[in-house]
């Protein structure tokens, strides 16, 4: 079997694997706005074995393999629970966390000497770069849920490149150098981060149209949600919008809680409808951006009249 074939088929694994298991993700999302951690923890690993094949495949230098250090360590991170690397309170010291922190560190420095300007290293290297990007981005809050974060960090190890199978994606890159430089600079894991994002903004769109017709067209509430009976806020997957501050009704556009008093002041003062936001299953997005990612393939670049 050629590298080609291989390449092939491990990309046909990478795809299936993950509709798969964002599929199912979606719809326990949609369910109870929760995925179970078991999820991102299979996907990840099954990456890294599809990873680990390829690579052998290719016939790699072990060098090469030191790059699942880091990335398990980042990765397995997120998933159990430790006391942080310095407790203020306690004032004590993880020495485990710091040990494993240097392993990783050392393995990637040790890479970085011994494979510096090779530019499958480089490729590699992209993989624990996003996952702290994604953790920076949770942190910020622009991804707003763990799970959301965790599917987004097992999506770049899953598919660290961009998959290539029966003619798929459609949209391809003009040069085979453009093709590796948007692996830098622009990896499928960011791909699928950015064609979700596009899937939120046809949802706000959906929202403008959908209280322009009920004539609900309070802005910008209108882009953000929709009016609802006060008294079915507490049995659906939304937050109020509205909130009682100093005796005044007031309004806050990114609610990530229920208000319980302010409710019931609503309630008191005879208010039967409040805006309300969807608790937004980002993961069904995050689908959707795989699958677009997948099938159709760069459609950002294509904007810009990069690919053939």
């Amino acid at each position: 079997m050629s590298n080609t074939e291989a390449t092939t088929i491990i990309d046909i694994f990478r795809v299936i694997l993950g509709i798969a298991l964002l599929c199912f993700a979606s719809y326990t999302d949609l369910k109870t706005r929760r995925v179970k951690n078991e999820v991102w923890m299979l996907m990840g690993l099954c990456g890294a074995i599809l990873l680990i094949i390829q690579m052998f495949f290719e016939k790699k230098a072990w060098e090469y393999y030191l790059i699942f250090l880091p990335v398990g360590i980042l990765f397995g991170s997120m998933f159990f629970e430790h006391e942080p690397l310095y407790d203020t309170e306690k004032k004590k010291f993880n020495f485990i966390l710091f040990a494993l922190y240097i392993i990783g560190i050392l393995a990637l420095f040790y890479q970085i000497y011994a494979l510096w300007g090779e530019n499958y290293f480089f490729r590699l290297l992209i993989i624990p770069v996003l996952i702290i990007f994604f953790f920076i981005l949770y942190q910020m809050g622009v991804l707003h849920g763990g799970a959301d974060t965790k599917a987004m960090m097992a999506i770049a190890i899953l598919t660290p490149f961009y998959t290539h199978f029966f003619g798929f994606p459609i949209l391809h890159f003009s040069s085979e150098r453009l093709a590796e430089a948007m692996e830098l600079f622009f990896p499928f894991a960011f791909l699928v981060l950015m064609n979700s994002v596009l899937f939120v903004v046809w949802a706000l769109l959906a929202f403008l149209v959908l209280n322009t017709a009920k004539r609900d067209t309070a802005f910008p509430e209108m882009l953000l949600g929709y009016k609802m009976d006060i008294e079915e806020v507490g049995k659906k997957f939304v937050w109020s919008m509205e909130r009682i501050v100093d005796g005044e009704r007031v309004i806050v556009l990114f609610p990530k809680r229920h208000d319980k008093d302010s409710l019931e002041k609503l309630k008191e003062m005879g208010v039967k409808r409040i805006w309300v936001t969807p608790k937004i299953p980002f993961i069904v997005f995050i689908m959707a951006g795989f699958i677009i990612s997948a099938f159709l393939g760069n459609i950002f670049a294509a904007m810009l009249g990069l690919l053939g």
